[in-house]
């Protein structure tokens, strides 16, 4: 049997949908194992949960709040995610600036990529900044470095072929979608 390019296409865009939903069903499990009871499942992590849980598909920790655009398109590219600001990558809670001027860098930098995101920016425990992405609508996203997804624990440069399968992922073919209230 040969399988032409949108067939492989296809089987590896189901393969990583399967491999997202369980990445999803894992991080829940764990998000409700570690959570207070006072949380419910949709609230994205906070920082004892994150820090419990550690560096992964969807939680990154930063020590400064510098270079956060690869990440902020990576979130946005993939299924979203939360940056912690102020924590290092082994857990620690180090601390950063949470000034106005710092907060106002961050957004400016989700602005300025390509299309822009809009992301939620929180102060914890005084100290820290909780950066939330969301997963983009409008994919692929790029920032002056280029296009980057959110895989695993890391935020990894897209080739040339993968923006291309991210841009027919999110095609719609009206053609063939049905309209309801269309008359024939």
């Amino acid at each position: 049997m040969v399988l032409f390019e949108y067939d492989l296409i296809f089987v590896l865009k189901s393969n990583v949908f399967a491999l997202q939903m369980h990445c999803k069903y894992i991080a829940k499990y764990y998000t409700v194992k570690y959570m207070s009871q006072s949380q419910s499942i949709s609230t994205p992590p906070g920082l004892t949960e994150a820090i419990a849980l550690g560096e992964g598909q969807t939680i990154e920790f930063k020590e400064a709040p510098s270079k956060l655009d690869k990440e902020i398109v990576a979130f946005a590219n993939a299924n979203g995610g939360v940056i912690f600001c102020g924590v290092d990558d082994s857990g620690k809670v180090v601390g950063t600036s949470v000034a106005n001027s710092v907060r106002s860098e961050i957004q400016n930098i989700a602005r300025n990529c390509d299309p822009q995101i809009q992301i939620k920016i929180e102060v914890l425990s005084g100290d820290v900044l909780r950066v939330e992405v969301p997963e983009g609508k409008s994919k692929p996203y790029q920032c002056s470095s280029g296009f980057f997804m959110r895989m695993g624990a890391n935020a990894q440069k897209l080739k040339a072929s993968e923006i291309k399968s991210l841009l027919r992922s999110n095609e719609r073919f009206y053609d063939s979608e049905v309209c309801g209230d269309a008359l024939v």
